[in-house]
C-alpha cells in the first residue's frame, strides 16, 4: 500500500508540474495571476491539474499511516514550487517588457 501511495503522490506532482509548464508556455508574453485563471488556458491543462490534485490527495490521505505528515509536506512543497515558478515567469515577462523597443520608445515601464 505504501508503494501505491508513493506512486500516486509522485504521479500527482508530475501532472501538476506538467499543467503549470503548459500554462506558462502558453502565456509566454503575459503575466499569470496567482489567484485567477491565466489569459490563455491550454487545452488539457485543467484536466491534468484535476487528475494531479486527485492523485496527490488520495496518495497523501491513504499514505498518512505509512508516511505520517510527509504527504502533506510534499503538498506544501508543490504549492511553494508552483508559486515560485509563476513569480519567476511574471518577473521575466515584466523585464522583457521593459527591454522591448516599443516600451522604450514610449517611455512605458511594465513594472510600475
Amino acid at each position: 500500500m505504501a508503494i501505491l501511495c508513493a506512486v500516486l503522490i509522485f504521479l500527482g506532482a508530475g501532472l501538476q508540474a506538467a499543467s503549470l509548464i503548459m500554462t506558462l508556455r502558453a502565456n509566454a508574453d503575459a503575466t499569470v495571476p496567482f489567484w485567477r485563471n491565466a489569459p490563455t488556458i491550454p487545452r488539457g491543462s485543467v484536466a491534468l491539474r484535476a487528475a494531479g490534485a486527485g492523485a496527490l490527495v488520495f496518495g497523501a490521505a491513504y499514505g498518512a499511516r505509512e508516511f505520517g505528515y510527509w504527504g502533506a509536506v510534499v503538498l506544501v512543497a508543490l504549492v511553494l514550487v508552483g508559486a515560485a515558478a509563476i513569480a519567476r515567469h511574471n518577473r521575466r515577462v515584466c523585464v522583457q517588457g521593459d527591454r522591448s523597443p516599443q516600451s522604450r520608445a514610449e517611455g512605458v515601464s511594465a513594472i510600475g
